[in-house]
């Protein structure tokens, strides 16, 4: 069985074994974009009871990890089950909560001025990762399909630190924008009165956030690193 280090930094734990994602969502352990930082610092930080923490994740590192091996896949492979699993889904996804946000701030902000608030974030959250997926699609992505196919036969490659970095800081303002939902909405908690479409906008919110989480893992931990090795040993060859 696989021994999970406490000193470990949270996201290559989650890199390595995925099925303890669920287990750092749960507690709220920042394991995308603040991932950096060992399981022992963060329990410290959320004042978490480092040894019962460490037990649930030591359990989920022991079980079955989801399909994929999205750590060795080829990047092409990759980058279109980024494209196919979160990309088409948020663009499927969002109309539908800005008009779900929309129209219950509309039914219910007079009385909840937090729905006021919740509308305007989900209109500039939708608006970010729309602007944030065409750069990827157009920009980025292009580049890493190009330099895994090329690697090793083709010319001196084109570094990615500009493009991953301008990304990563995008990444670090959604990431704020869906904490701000968070506390918006008491944690995705809606009122013991709220009506159906007031609930499943909180849903539907909760739900997000995990999906996102997960997406920005993927790309910050696992396909941008990669990438950024993958010019690296290039360069180092050429030098050679």
């Amino acid at each position: 069985m696989p021994t999970v280090n406490p000193g470990a930094h949270v996201a290559a734990i989650a890199r390595q074994y995925p099925s303890t994602i669920k287990v750092f969502q749960r507690h709220r352990i920042d394991f995308c974009c603040g991932g950096k930082r060992s399981l022992v610092a963060a329990c410290s930080e959320l004042d978490l009871p480092q040894d019962a923490v460490l037990a649930e994740v030591q359990a989920a590192a022991d079980g079955p990890q989801p399909a994929g091996d999205w750590v060795g896949a080829p990047l092409p492979e990759l980058v279109a089950h980024v494209v196919e699993r979160y990309h088409a889904t948020l663009r499927r996804d969002l109309p539908v909560l800005r008009e779900l946000a929309a129209k219950v701030a509309q039914r219910h902000g007079g009385d909840t001025p937090a729905l006021l608030a919740i509308r305007e974030v989900v209109e500039e959250l939708a608006a970010e990762m729309t602007s944030h997926m065409a750069k990827e699609e157009g920009v980025l992505f292009p580049l890493i399909v190009r330099l895994a196919i090329d690697a090793g036969a083709g010319p001196m490659p084109m570094p990615v630190d500009a493009p991953v970095r301008a990304m990563e800081h995008e990444h670090e303002e959604v990431a704020g924008m869906l904490r701000l939902l968070r506390e918006l909405t008491h944690g995705y908690t809606p009122p013991a009165s709220a009506c159906n479409s007031y609930r499943g906008l909180y849903q539907m919110l909760a739900e997000l956030e995990a999906e996102t989480e997960a997406h920005i893992h993927l790309e910050n931990n696992v396909l941008f690193p990669r990438a950024a090795s993958l010019v690296s040993g290039a360069m180092v060859a050429a030098a050679g």
